[in-house]
Parts: structure tokens; C-alpha cells; sequence
């Protein structure tokens, strides 16, 4: 009975760790998407507008606390109070798909090494240094060690992460959200095949902050670092009761 009560616990434990660590794992798609854990579509305009979507949820911003926040204005140097602003920003966010952009495939690899593939017109490389950072990054494997005159392909790739820049009121007790600023920042992806060793090599790599990646491209929509346009947006909305204000791309 002890046995059976010290395996049932076990398993329990197991199964809160999976738990647990499919959380994480779902909290960072959330924030990058990564090739492995995403759907590759083609990038178009069309795509963009279907994907890259989502309904915001300001209830976790808004939370009761009157802990003093960046950007937060104090009354008359009294505590928070009916009419106080502040200003704060959201976790990130990834819809979880990436974009071909662009790619290039031969029976002879050493034919298009020198092929330049490009996003968008903002990043731009050529097969033969995606077939390096796959080999090398994922598989440790050197360009000398590289076939080039075997079959060879490569796919350049991007993705999104959003983050928001919000102004909000203290009112009726809790702070609610009056301004969402967006700004959307750029990671690349790519993805090779190659031949090493007498063995077909294909894999992708991310460069994501995980990876040790910044963005090749961010974009911020009008006043996102300007708290005090922000603050006075909000103020002015409170006062006139008028609709949010919102600039977003996925919103």
C-alpha cells in the first residue's frame, strides 16, 4: 500500500510538472513565435490581416492596486484618487505564425550560394549564410563540412511580437484603460537542407531574444514613447466621457 501510495504520488508530481512546464512553454509562444511551434504561411497582405489578430483583454492592466506605477500623477500629492493617471505597458504578444518570404532550392547547391534572399526589403542575406547558421547553430556542423555540390535549399522567414503602451484612469476604484498605443517588432527565421557526411541536414533556427536575438525592424505607432501626450489623452477622454483611443495593428 506504501508502494502504491509513493508511485501514485509520483505520477501526480509528473503530471503537475508537465503541467506546469507546458504552461511556460505556451507563456513564451505567446510572447516569440518559434518555427518549430508555428504555422509558415506565405507573407501577404491578406495573411496579415486574417493572422495577425486579437482581442484585447485590459482586465490584468487594471488592477486595484494603488501602488505607485511609471508615469503615475498624484493629486494634489494625495494618494490615488478619483481622476489619477497613469501610464503602463502590456506583456507581449505573438499570433504564433511566421511569414515566408523567401527562398531558393537546386539539385546543385553551390549554384545559388550567392542567391540574395530578402524580408520585406528590411533584412536581406544569401542562401549560402543561411546554410552556415543552420549548419553551425543547430547541428555544429562547419561550412567546410557542408556538401555544395548536393542538393541544397533555403527559406527566409519572419514573425511578430506587440506590445502595447496604455494611459488609463483611476475611476470608480480601479484603473481603467482610455489609450492603446501598439508597436510591432520584427524576428527573422530561417530554415535550410543541406548534405554533411553523407546525411540530409534540415532544420530551422530562430533568432529570437531566447537565442540571444534582438528585432531587424520595430515600428511604433504615433506617440508611443510620448507619456505625456498619452496621460493627457486620457485625461481628456475622462473628462469628455468619449470613446478610447486606440492605434494597434491587431486590434
Amino acid at each position: 500500500m506504501r508502494k502504491l501510495r509513493m508511485v501514485t504520488a509520483l505520477v501526480l508530481f509528473l503530471c503537475f510538472s508537465v503541467f506546469i512546464l507546458n504552461g511556460m512553454v505556451n507563456a513564451q509562444d505567446r510572447s516569440f513565435a518559434t518555427f518549430s511551434q508555428s504555422k509558415n504561411v506565405p507573407f501577404t497582405n491578406e495573411n496579415i490581416k486574417k493572422f495577425e489578430k486579437r482581442v484585447m483583454d485590459y482586465s490584468s492592466y487594471e488592477t486595484k492596486s494603488e501602488k505607485y506605477d511609471n508615469g503615475l500623477i498624484v493629486p494634489n500629492g494625495a494618494d490615488p484618487g478619483e481622476g489619477a493617471l497613469r501610464t503602463t505597458y502590456t506583456s507581449r504578444w505573438s499570433s504564433g505564425y511566421t511569414y515566408l518570404d523567401d527562398s531558393e532550392s537546386s539539385s546543385i547547391l553551390s549554384t545559388i550560394l550567392n542567391v540574395s534572399l530578402t524580408i520585406a526589403g528590411y533584412f536581406m542575406t544569401t542562401v549560402q549564410n543561411i546554410v552556415i547558421d543552420v549548419a553551425s547553430l543547430v547541428f555544429s556542423i562547419s561550412w567546410n563540412e557542408v556538401s555544395v555540390s548536393s542538393p541544397g535549399e533555403a527559406r527566409l522567414s519572419h514573425s511578430y511580437s506587440y506590445y502595447d503602451h496604455l494611459g488609463q484612469v483611476y475611476t470608480a476604484g480601479s484603473w481603467v484603460t482610455k489609450v492603446d498605443l501598439e508597436a510591432r517588432e520584427w524576428y527573422r527565421h530561417e530554415y535550410a537542407s543541406f548534405s554533411s557526411g553523407g546525411y540530409t541536414h534540415t532544420g530551422t533556427y530562430d533568432f529570437i531574444p531566447s537565442n540571444g536575438y534582438s528585432y531587424f525592424k520595430a515600428e511604433y505607432k504615433n506617440h508611443f514613447f510620448d507619456d505625456q501626450w498619452i496621460l493627457d489623452k486620457t485625461q481628456y477622454i475622462y473628462i469628455t466621457s468619449g470613446p478610447n483611443y486606440v492605434d494597434a495593428w491587431t486590434h
